[in-house]
């Protein structure tokens, strides 16, 4: 991926600059990169600038190629080519394999109710705009909504906020591939916990065996901040950690993030990792006069950042007292009987029927360097909004039994936290 670093150049790349964000509270190297906006001959806006985060413990040059990487996932998926373009519904299409947009985790039909509700109910007559992909498993063609593939364009109608989960970069598509399935898994672990209310395994910091984090857990106890690292894995095997980190005597009060690796090693540390980041993202917002968040009275008007901001000043840290009553386990523990494989979690994700497209997104000029850009959608996996919550999902009940939890019946009403 060391390539990637190629396209930066400040009048001609597709990423314009790299700029490097104070490492303040906590020390992680961390690195901006802005895309440029894209426009025709005629003066039309093709792709909208964006922009992308990248961060590491250990490596200031993993960290710049994150963010570019992360920079051309979003350039890519905003990229909306109208010639790969089909309108219609799923029974207007039927000559084609297209996905049941009713198969996609979705809202309730009391949700749809509500007054001020921004989706309209779909059905099989909801006109979509559709873009084609591939089908995984039976290795078929098939056409997917692209309100679900890209994040700009005329999608004709919504299913769900359009965000990043499953967007990914890589060198081949294997690689890309790869990192759109294990995004998608690690945010199906963290709705099935958070709707639930699920008191899971919180890893004892001492059994971890890696000089690097115990570094930063010891930075984390000099500055006050309470280090919480949560095995929110589900029944699909893959390890996923939840990590909270609460600072008492500071800003922000918590903040949270998650990563799912089928090397452990690797899903703790990004998980630990991208706390850091979203620490110091809120202490910094706070400074600058920017931390700001909505009440949640009304889900037509938050951004996903305003999750994280929901908890950061402590007002509401009582929602979150769930996280905290889980069983202390050790890392030798939490890792029996998980996969460490990609091949394995593909494998188990086909046993559980459960459906793995993608779609190809890499733009001609990004295709030209070498690299890849691919979003994966597993339609049936719980997903992370940043509006409304997604309740229409088998998954939100059925997982919780299955790991042997009891639940209320009733789902969490309180945001997530997730940045």
């Amino acid at each position: 991926m060391a390539k990637i670093l190629d396209i930066v150049d400040q009048r001609t790349g597709i990423v314009s600059k790299v700029y490097d964000l104070p490492q303040i509270p906590l020390r992680i190297n961390t690195k901006l990169a802005v895309a440029n906006k894209v426009i025709d001959e005629k003066g039309n806006l093709i792709i909208h600038s964006n922009s992308g985060l990248g961060y590491s413990l250990t490596s200031k040059k993993d960290s710049e190629i994150k963010a570019v990487g992360e920079a051309l996932e979003r350039y890519c998926a905003l990229y909306f080519d109208n010639r790969k373009i089909k309108t219609g519904s799923y029974n207007t299409l039927k000559q084609y394999n297209r996905l049941d947009p009713l198969k996609v985790t979705g809202y309730q039909d009391w949700q749809y109710a509500e007054k001020g509700f921004k989706y309209q109910k779909i059905n099989h007559d909801t006109v979509f705009s559709w873009i084609e992909g591939e089908d995984v498993f039976s290795e078929n063609k098939i056409w997917i909504p692209t309100c679900l593939v890209h994040m700009h364009g005329d999608h004709q109608n919504i299913i769900r906020d359009m965000i990043s989960t499953g967007l990914a970069a890589g060198s081949s598509k294997q690689q890309a591939f790869e990192g759109g399935v294990l995004e998608s898994i690690e945010r199906d672990a963290i709705m099935i916990m958070w709707l639930n209310e699920l008191s899971m395994p919180i890893i004892d910091l001492n059994s971890i065996n890696d000089n690097i984090l115990q570094d930063a857990f010891k930075e984390c106890d000099k500055k006050n901040i309470k280090v919480f690292i949560i095995d929110i894995t589900t029944d699909l095997l893959t390890p996923t950690y939840f990590v909270v980190l609460v600072c008492e005597t500071g800003f922000p009060v918590i903040a949270t993030a998650a990563k799912t690796h089928y090397d452990y090693r690797k899903a703790l540390r990004g998980a630990v990792e991208e706390a850091f980041i979203v620490f110091n993202h809120l202490y910094s917002a706070k400074k600058n006069g920017n931390a700001k968040y909505n009440d949640f009275t009304d889900y037509n008007n938050v951004g996903i950042e305003e999750h994280s901001l929901y908890y950061a000043f402590g007002d509401n840290r009582k929602a979150l007292d769930f996280l905290f009553q889980g069983e202390m386990i050790s890392l030798e523990k939490s890792i029996e009987n998980k996969l460490d494989n990609f091949d394995s979690v593909l494998n188990l994700l086909k046993e559980l029927d459960l459906d793995v497209l993608c779609v190809d997104l890499t733009t001609e000029d990004v295709e030209h360097l070498g690299l890849k850009v691919f979003r994966t959608i597993i339609p049936e996996l719980a997903f992370l909004e940043y509006s409304y919550p997604m309740l229409k999902c088998e998954r939100l009940v059925r997982v919780p039994k299955k790991l042997g939890y009891k639940t209320t019946g009733k789902f969490n009403s309180n945001p997530h936290p997730f940045p």
